[in-house]
């Protein structure tokens, strides 16, 4: 069994967004191109998300619709990019509003980039927090193609809350330390998986 439902602590946002660093750096490097001058784009709260922000801010126009208070206030210093918030509750943990996810703009969202904890064709994309995964989902409602960014570590993992199917995504870029043969299992699927080293 590869698969382990491990019970998962969730790291405070500090210390995630010091943890595989030049990683994070590859993926959002790789994630940027997916993203098109006026597109609106999603960024959930996730560290691997962040990593996206110091490039969202070379284009001239963008909109972002974000649950996380760190990417808003990195973008503060970028007039051309409009940043819309949801309205809810502080999570401390994540530095992200949460609880409300009714309360989240209602535009259409050409793509979203999504972090998560486990990644596996059983258990889907799995996060730990029940409120973060509600956002998260209704994030991935509105996009027409959602990106999953992790690092090697998340595969085969399953955390408590699925927010999303194999189905449901368009494409995954990780970090080159991955299980070759859960890659394959996800490719069969229809899912595009890009390794980033």
């Amino acid at each position: 069994q590869r698969e382990s439902a491990l019970p998962l602590p969730e790291l405070s946002f500090h210390v995630r967004v010091g943890k595989q660093r030049r990683e994070k750096a590859l993926i959002a490097e790789a994630a940027v191109r997916h993203i098109a001058e006026g597109d609106t784009v999603a960024l959930d709260a996730s560290s691997t998300a962040f990593a996206l922000v110091p490039y969202l801010k070379n284009f001239q126009k963008l909109t972002v619709v974000t649950n996380s208070l760190m990417v808003a206030q990195s973008l503060l210093d970028s007039p051309h990019v409009s940043v819309l918030l949801p309205g809810g509750r502080l999570r401390r943990d994540s530095i992200s509003v949460v609880g409300r996810p009714e309360g989240l703009p209602s535009v259409n969202l050409n793509v979203g980039f999504f972090g998560a904890r486990g990644v596996s064709l059983v258990g889907g994309i799995s996060d730990v927090d029940a409120d973060e995964v509600a956002i998260k989902q209704a994030m991935v409602a509105r996009c027409v193609r959602s990106i999953i960014l992790v690092d090697g570590s998340k595969w085969g993992q399953v955390a408590p809350y699925t927010f999303a199917t194999a189905g449901q995504v368009q494409h995954i870029i990780t970090g080159g330390d991955v299980p070759r043969d859960l890659v394959v299992e996800f490719r069969i699927a229809g899912v595009q998986v890009e390794i980033v080293s």
